[in-house]
Parts: structure tokens; C-alpha cells; sequence
């Protein structure tokens, strides 16, 4: 025997196809929506309890598809760089310093965070996949992407998998995060793509992020590309294509990945993504404004087929949540 409905009515409801709703309700049965649509129609055909929001907007939950809770308890603690390169470098720093129970501690308040801005699902890029088993259970959807670098030592995605996989419980799902172009080899790419494709898993990079990604991958010089080359990064990689370019002749991109950033893309780059695979784009408006970029080509990504998707990006870039 089914459970009488639950009726919602609010001033509107948003319900991100068409136009706002005014005077809305929204119907729920057994904790599936059943109907949405002006508060009369919905009432004459949905008797049951009814609680009125009064001028409060109804809408789904948020999904932030791209965020770094570990760093929440990060905030506001590297003010505006002169450099991406010279953020990369304090950020390093300031993790250095940072116990595991912070990290663990840092995710759980993200969590409560990210519930009261009304965000139901988070795909986060989770830097100590390790830990995965000590976070607190998720009050909402979490995808958690396992953050990989290589340019240090190597990385097996498959190991990676597997070790995620083992915890449980797991509210939302799991997926896999090749850093970005200056810290994941192409071949952890495409070892990264493989374990996706046979295990369904997606996958999210952060790629063409700043102009000093710009000049390491196309001019071979910078203040990026000196500090990678003085860690020991081969940089034979470098002087020949722009960041796009370099993963997509790798061909590793397509319908799987959440790609963040691209705000750094030449005019050659838009003819590219023409015909290159479809894939989604994350942007982060916070991370965005706090690096100065120059303005971010929404409209011309979406006219070439690009879902667009937003993200609050790491925290210790901005005074407010990395939810």
C-alpha cells in the first residue's frame, strides 16, 4: 500500500526545463517527485499533507562537479599570488604542515558546508585516496575521484581503483583524476582512461588553467615550466602544442570526463574542439576571478557542444567555502 503524497508549495519552483513556475507545488510519493506544476493543478490532483514554504523558490539540489574538500580548512590562507606558479608553490607549503585527521576534518566540515548552500551531489577530487575510509559518511551524493600525479613517482590507476572500491559504505559513486597535463604523464592518462572504460568509471582533469600552463606546453619556457623542470619533470613534452592540444592528440578525451578550467585556449584551439570528442566542462568562478583571468568563453564552448557545468574550486584561493 503506497504513501499518501506530500505536497510542497513555494512562491516558485525552478525546474530547469522551461520558465519559473509561479505559485508552485511539487509533489512527492514515497521519495519520488510525482508532479510538479502550479499549486491548484497539483492540489486537485494530489490530495495529501501540505506544507507551504511560503516566498521561498523551489528548486533541485546544486551539483558542484568540481571542488577539493580537502583543503576547505585552507581558506583564505594564500592571498592572490603573483604567479599560478608561485600559488603552486605556497599551497605545497602550506600542506606540508597538515596532518591527516586535518584533512579528514577539512572534508567533514566541506560536507555540512556544501548541504547548507542547497548542494545535494559533489564530485570531489580526493588527493589522499587512502583516507577515503576514514571520512565521515556524506550527507549527500559523493562522487570521489582519486587525484593522481606522476611526476614524481609512478602511479597505477588500477591499484588506485581498487583501493576506493574496498571502502565502504560509498554514498555516490567513484571515479579517476589525472592532476593536469604539467603533473600527470600522458601515459597516466591513457592508463587512467583504460581502468575507466573497463570499470564504467568517470573521469576529471584540471587542464589549460593559467597562462603559465599556456607557455610551458607551447613556448617551452616560463616560470611554470623552470620550476617542473627543477623537480626533475622531463619536459619533452613541452615547446610543441598548447595543453588542449597535447590531450587531444592523445586521444584519450571524450563523453567520460569532466574537464575543468579551459580558460587559456587559443583561437586554433576552438577550431579544434570543433571536431574533437565531446566533453564536459567545469568552470570555477571563484578560482576564475581570484587568478584574474581573462573572461571565460561560456557561449562559445556551449555553440561547439560543451555541457557546462560550475565548480568552487580549492579553498586556499578563496575567503569563502570549497564547496
Amino acid at each position: 500500500m503506497s504513501s499518501a503524497p506530500i505536497i510542497v508549495r513555494a512562491r516558485a519552483a525552478v525546474t530547469m526545463c522551461g520558465r519559473p513556475i509561479d505559485n508552485a507545488a511539487v509533489a512527492i510519493c514515497g521519495g519520488t517527485i510525482i508532479a510538479v506544476g502550479k499549486w491548484n493543478e497539483v492540489r486537485a490532483s494530489n490530495p495529501g499533507e501540505v506544507t507551504d514554504l511560503g516566498e521561498l523558490v523551489l528548486m533541485p539540489g546544486l551539483i558542484n562537479a568540481h571542488c577539493h574538500l580537502d583543503y576547505t580548512c585552507m581558506r583564505g590562507s594564500i592571498q592572490p599570488p603573483q604567479s599560478f606558479t608561485a600559488w603552486v608553490r605556497e599551497i605545497n607549503e602550506e600542506k606540508s604542515a597538515l596532518r591527516s585527521e586535518d584533512y579528514i576534518t577539512s572534508v567533514a566540515e566541506g560536507f555540512v558546508e556544501a548541504l547548507s548552500f542547497g548542494t545535494t551531489t559533489v564530485c570531489n577530487l580526493e588527493a589522499f585516496a587512502a583516507l577515503i575510509g576514514q571520512m565521515p559518511l556524506p550527507p549527500m551524493r559523493m562522487w570521489w575521484f582519486a587525484e593522481m600525479l606522476d611526476v614524481r613517482h609512478a602511479i597505477e590507476p588500477e591499484e588506485i581503483y581498487s583501493q576506493i572500491k574496498a571502502v565502504s559504505p560509498i554514498r555516490g559513486g567513484i571515479g579517476l583524476a589525472p592532476h593536469a597535463p604539467f603533473t600527470a604523464s600522458i601515459e597516466l592518462y591513457r592508463a587512467a582512461a583504460a581502468v575507466a572504460q573497463r570499470h564504467r568509471l568517470p573521469l576529471t582533469t584540471h587542464l589549460a588553467e593559467s597562462r603559465e600552463e599556456m607557455q610551458m606546453f607551447r613556448d617551452g619556457e616560463g616560470a611554470l615550466f623552470e620550476f617542473l623542470r627543477s623537480i626533475g619533470r622531463s619536459m619533452s613534452d613541452c615547446g610543441q602544442s598548447t595543453p588542449l592540444q597535447l590531450l587531444l592528440n592523445a586521444g584519450v578525451l571524450d563523453e567520460r570526463w569532466i574537464v575543468a578550467h579551459l580558460n587559456e585556449l587559443t583561437s586554433e584551439d576552438f577550431l579544434r574542439l570543433e571536431s574533437s570528442p565531446r566533453f564536459h566542462v567545469a568552470h570555477c568562478p571563484r578560482s576564475h576571478a581570484y587568478f584574474a583571468h581573462e573572461r571565460f568563453s561560456l557561449r562559445q564552448l556551449r555553440r561547439l557542444g560543451s555541457t557546462s557545468a560550475s565548480g568552487l574550486t580549492a579553498s586556499p584561493v578563496t575567503r569563502t567555502s570549497a564547496c
